[in-house]
């Protein structure tokens, strides 16, 4: 479970993290980690993925903390939880798991970011399950085939009683318009 600390406690554990307490180190890297798991495992991933990606994302701020010079414009949380959704989503795009990418999806600026964006890229994440929800079937059933069983059209030609791979591969397409169609009424 996440620890909550007040902003002084919070920014007492960074000074000691910035002249290099181990120990500070490990509470940090403790707190903030479950919020991470979370979001990677509920998106397509699983605990190395994630134990990965917050480690990325938990370099990038000890780095900003050791300049010296870096003041966080959120908490420590926010900031990792923010990094770590952006490394998540760019993994995710590399892969081709996503065929589009909702607008204001942009890489995250590395001295941080004001928190109405973040409030304003979690509503459009949010919007995106929602989507997914919204889908229905077969949609549903071809993406999480497609991109989170990782089958093959061929297999899911075969277990959907479509006639080819290329019916299926029209219809994946298809349901990826029509999510795509969803997702941007959802956030006018």
């Amino acid at each position: 479970m996440k620890e909550q600390w007040e902003p002084k406690e919070e920014k007492q554990i960074l000074e000691k993290v910035r002249s290099g307490d181990n120990i500070a180190v490990g509470k940090l890297y403790r707190a903030h980690y479950p919020s991470v798991l979370h979001f990677v495992k509920t998106n397509m991933g699983d605990e190395d993925d994630a134990a990965e990606i917050y480690q990325q994302a938990f370099i990038i701020l000890y780095e900003k903390l050791q300049e010296g010079s870096f003041t966080l414009s959120a908490s420590a949380g926010t900031f990792l939880y923010a990094v770590a959704r952006n490394l998540w989503l760019a993994n995710l795009k590399e892969r081709r798991r996503f065929s589009f990418e909702p607008s204001g999806m942009d890489p995250v600026d590395e001295e941080g970011e004001e928190m109405q964006v973040i409030v304003a890229r979690e509503r459009e994440f949010e919007n995106l399950q929602s989507s997914l929800e919204l889908i229905g079937e077969p949609c549903k059933t071809i993406l999480k085939a497609y991109y989170h069983e990782k089958l093959s059209m061929e297999e899911i030609a075969a277990q959907l009683g479509y006639t080819n791979a290329d019916n299926a591969k029209n219809q994946k397409y298809k349901c990826l318009m029509r999510l795509k169609r969803i997702f941007e009424k959802l956030g006018e």
